[in-house]
């Protein structure tokens, strides 16, 4: 059986769902072993009109992403990725450990955004874009996706157990505003 050039070109073309990088601040491209794309819903309210139900759109909400972050241990480092993770949360959280002549602070979604990197601009650090990047077979970026607002609202460490062998990692949940699509020119 010959396959034509259309299979040829679908077979080039076609986009696989390894080949993305998810940019965070402080955590390698190569540690992240996957990434939810992020999707929407639209609400709708019901309404009667003489006898035909018509539906009308109310909302729309942003569904959380989900990543895998894998743990490598190395010398070479002197911080790991569950530490990071936890500094990310200081940055906006105050634990309450010990009497401090400071009050302690309330948990703010802009420091939570902070946390995830920015700049400065005017005096006021601006949180980081958190972007998930699609690339072509040679490596170049043909879609990206910015989150909007995006601040880390779950962490959950694989767990440990001396029956298995695998690699540990640590699942983050990311909230976001919303999010923007950007195709780049090929």
């Amino acid at each position: 059986m010959t396959l034509g050039p259309e299979f040829q070109l679908i077979r080039q073309a076609a986009q696989q769902s390894y080949r993305f990088f998810l940019i965070v601040d402080g955590i390698h491209v190569a540690y992240i072993s996957d990434v939810d794309r992020p999707s929407y819903s639209i609400a709708t309210q019901e309404y009667k009109l003489l006898n035909y139900f018509f539906k009308y759109p109310t909302e729309i909400k942003w569904a959380p992403i989900n990543f895998t972050v894998r743990e490598v241990f190395s010398h070479r480092t002197n911080s790991s990725i569950a530490k990071m993770l936890m500094s990310k949360l200081r940055q906006a959280h105050q634990p309450p450990t010990g009497i401090d002549a400071e009050p302690l602070k309330d948990l703010s979604k802009r420091d939570l955004m902070n946390s995830m990197g920015g700049a400065n601009v005017d005096g006021n650090k601006l949180g980081a874009d958190v972007k998930i990047q699609m690339l072509t077979p040679d490596g170049s970026v043909y879609e990206e996706w910015t989150l909007n607002g995006a601040f880390i609202t779950d962490i959950k460490p694989s767990q440990l157990g001396y029956s298995k062998e695998d690699l540990t990692s640590i699942s983050v949940t990311l909230s976001y505003d919303w999010a923007e699509l950007t195709h780049k020119a090929a």
